[in-house]
């Protein structure tokens, strides 16, 4: 995982974040993303539309939180 450097703190709670924020936000790759989602080491995405996914930005927060503690 990624080097913790800075808390990607949102406001708005729970708004939605698409995948190119998502990786804005914590400076990894698509591919880092949905590994650490098969392994069960990321917040799992919602479905939006039939090809469409976005993340609960307090999902992310609370993510990026907990790695900041280990």
């Amino acid at each position: 995982l990624p080097a913790a450097a800075a808390t990607p703190m949102l406001t708005g709670g729970d708004r939605l974040l698409r995948l190119q924020e998502v990786i804005a936000l914590v400076s990894i790759s698509t591919a880092a993303i949905y590994r650490y989602l098969g392994a069960g080491m990321f917040p799992s995405p919602l479905q939006i539309g039939p090809r469409r996914v976005a993340w609960r930005a307090s999902d992310i927060n609370a993510w990026f939180a907990d790695l900041r503690a280990t």
